[in-house]
């Protein structure tokens, strides 16, 4: 089953190989000769090293060719303790996993997948199942449906929608146009969502780490967007975009957690923040985002930045101005290696290694890569102004993490003020085909400004965890992270970052 998901979410984001082109001139630059290769191999001036298993008969039956990359030696040397401790171990604890992986290699589960998630023989119209299981009322089973030549227009369209086990659902339609002018694209959404019970972590109430039940309100939304993204070249692109939003706010379907006395609680001092009646809210955005990863699923160089300046005039509840900004960077450590039977390369042992790679399928070259291990980081920051004093801000306008990095230990939502923050460190290595480990810290803080620190509202979170995926593309995760209130398992389709 987990195979079959791997594949269908697999399937709907799959585009082709673009090897050799992804390698950077500075990774090049890293790379030269490390072992001396058959007089068949001529040593020319390259970038590219080739190292021969069995240097006594390097044509055996049994030999293997590999090339080998190792652009960050600093941060490989920084990394080898953990690297000689985490992967050995997790390869003994996760050795159950081994067989169903092989099963699955063996009868190209992911190719079959693909097969059963195409609804057109040219794989523009896909559909795919996607959940979220997180042993709480979050979990949630949904689908997707998307086509990249939408109404064979060049239009991208894209559908889902989920089914909680609170009974909760979502729903929401993407259409991207085919680039026009310079390669400009418009984007347009509309959404709608039912919540009998979203939680709200009144901001400065409860420390984090406490027991007490959150305040709680059943809450409907319906949203339309649309923008238009423009590309600046090598300094990115902007998207300036709107969005209007009606929303209804009331009592919990179950009645908890909703009896306490909000005047006791200064921060609904000046109203109650949009736990009851309605608010229609119209949002002006302007994003600015540059990306350099060389791959989408699986990224080993590069990262993204973006800056987000956005302005919400509400009817129902305060106005607001919030500022965010966002980045990664992911760095490959040790060897990146690609590896060869001595009958792949037999009809080509009197070519430059170079021009081997050149020559060989690419989609070859990926299937057979072997090693890749990974820093990745991200920090995220957002900060929100209240425009009129006199009239409060609602709850839905205000910053949040929660769910995802760089607060994967704490629930959606659990850290909401007008300032939040938080980064993250991940470790990723590969331990099987399809599957790598992934060891993670992270950090987190919420308050009202960037000055107001305090130990109380500090979110640390560790844990670890499993990414599925091909050498283009990622396909799920499972991953247990633990903070200050608790443990949480989760298992779901979505990249973290």
């Amino acid at each position: 089953m987990i195979g079959l998901l791997a594949a269908l979410a697999f399937a709907a984001n799959w585009t082709p190989p673009d090897f050799p082109d992804w390698m950077d001139s500075s990774s090049r630059a890293a790379m030269e000769w490390k072992a001396a290769v058959p007089d068949t191999f001529p040593r020319e001036a390259g970038t590219w090293y080739v190292v021969v298993d069995s240097p006594e008969d390097p044509l055996g039956r049994d030999s293997l060719v590999s090339l080998s990359v190792r652009p960050h030696p600093l941060l490989s040397a920084v990394f080898w303790p953990i690297d000689k401790v985490v992967n050995p171990t997790a390869r003994v604890v996760l050795t159950p996993l081994k067989v169903p992986v092989l099963y699955g290699e063996r009868i190209e589960v992911v190719d079959r997948g693909v097969l059963l998630a195409r609804l057109d023989s040219s794989t523009q119209t896909m559909i795919y199942p996607t959940m979220v299981m997180d042993g709480g009322t979050g979990s949630r089973l949904g689908g997707t449906v998307l086509s990249n030549d939408l109404f064979h227009s060049s239009w991208y369209g894209r559908a889902s929608g989920a089914f909680t086990i609170a009974r909760d659902w979502y729903l929401g339609v993407n259409a991207l146009s085919p680039p026009f002018g310079m390669g400009n694209r418009l984007r347009a959404r509309v959404a709608a969502a039912k919540f009998g019970e979203t939680s709200i972590r009144i901001p400065g109430w409860y420390p984090m780490g406490s027991t007490k039940s959150v305040l709680t309100v059943r809450e409907e939304r319906v949203s339309a967007s649309s923008g238009v993204s423009i590309p600046l070249g090598r300094l990115g692109g902007i998207e300036p975009n709107w969005t209007g939003t009606w929303r209804r706010a009331a009592a919990p379907e179950r009645g908890g957690g909703n009896r306490m006395d909000l005047s006791e609680i200064p921060w609904f001092s000046r109203g109650n923040r949009g736990i009851r009646g309605e608010e229609w809210s119209q949002q002006i955005q302007l994003v600015w985002y540059k990306g350099n990863r060389d791959f989408e699923g699986i990224p080993t160089d590069g990262g993204h930045q973006s800056v987000a300046v956005q302005r919400v005039s509400s009817h129902g509840g305060g106005d607001a101005f919030t500022l965010s900004v966002e980045g990664s960077r992911f760095f490959l450590l040790g060897d990146e290696k690609y590896v060869y039977r001595k009958e792949d390369l037999e009809p080509y042992l009197d070519i430059s290694p170079e021009t081997i790679v050149r020559l060989l399928d690419p989609s070859t070259l990926r299937r057979r890569l072997t090693q890749r291990r990974v820093l990745a980081s991200m920090a995220r920051v957002s900060r929100m102004w209240e425009l009129d004093p006199s009239d409060p801000v609602t709850y839905y306008q205000f910053p949040t993490m929660g769910g995802s990095a760089p607060a994967r230990a704490y629930g959606g939502g659990r850290l909401m003020g007008k300032f939040v923050a938080g980064g993250a460190l991940e470790y990723r290595w590969p331990i099987w085909r399809y599957i790598d480990g992934a060891v993670f810290g992270e950090m987190a803080w919420v308050g009202d400004d960037l000055l107001d620190f305090d130990f109380d509202r500090l979110a640390p979170g560790t844990g670890g965890g499993i990414r599925v995926r091909t050498k283009t593309m990622f396909l799920f995760r499972v991953f247990a992270a633990y903070g200050r209130e608790g443990g949480r398992f989760v298992a779901t389709v979505s990249q973290e970052f």
